[in-house]
């Protein structure tokens, strides 16, 4: 009975090892449009790209970022965006 189980484990291990080869590891990313503005509607996310220093992409921010000194316009808020003007 062990040598069943001994001869399975070996079987499903090289069967493993195969699919891991087959799949070729990480898919590949094809390069998409490249980012032009950003509208943040969260002053966390407004932080968060001020801190990877992408500020000078920010297009709109929301009414309750008031410590944010750049050049992106009030959109509105999170609860109440104003649409038009981010399209």
């Amino acid at each position: 009975m062990k040598s069943g189980y001994y001869s399975f484990c070996i079987i499903f291990i090289i069967l493993l090892c195969l699919l891991a080869f087959a799949t070729g590891g990480s898919p590949v990313r094809q390069a998409g449009p490249a980012i032009g503005r950003i509208v943040s509607l969260s002053p966390s996310l407004t932080d968060q790209v001020d801190d990877l220093g992408a500020s000078d992409m920010l297009a709109g921010v929301t009414m309750f970022n008031p410590e944010y000194r750049g050049n992106a316009e009030v959109l509105g808020s999170y609860v109440s965006p104003d649409i038009e003007r981010i399209i």
